[in-house]
C-alpha cells in the first residue's frame, strides 16, 4: 500500500521536448512518484510511440531508475496504428 493519498505521475516522452533529460527529471524526483507512463518520441510532437523507437536515452532511464529505487507502476499508452493498420485499435469497439 502507497504511503502516499496522491500519487504523481511522469512520462517519458514528455522530457524530451526541452530540457533536462527524461532521466535527468527521474533523478531530481528521487522516485517520489507513483505512475511511470513510458513511451517514446521523436521530440516533435506527442507520439506516444514503443520504448526504444524514438530519441529517449532508454539506458540513462532505466539507470536512473535503479538509482533511485523507484517501485511504482509502469504504464504505457502507445499509438500502435502508427506500426501498421492491423495493429490499430477500435477505441470504441472496447467501449461496446
Amino acid at each position: 500500500m502507497s504511503k502516499y493519498l496522491v500519487g504523481l505521475s511522469i512520462g517519458t516522452y514528455q522530457w524530451r521536448f526541452g530540457e533536462p533529460a527524461t532521466a535527468e527529471v527521474i533523478r531530481q524526483m528521487k522516485g517520489e512518484f507513483t505512475i511511470l507512463h513510458l513511451n517514446d518520441n521523436d521530440t516533435l510532437t506527442d507520439q506516444h510511440k514503443m520504448p526504444l523507437s524514438g530519441t529517449i536515452d532508454w539506458k540513462d532511464v532505466l539507470l536512473a531508475l535503479k538509482e533511485t529505487g523507484y517501485s511504482g507502476v509502469y504504464n504505457m499508452e502507445l499509438t500502435l496504428d502508427r506500426y501498421g493498420r492491423g495493429l490499430a485499435v477500435d477505441h470504441g469497439a472496447l467501449c461496446r
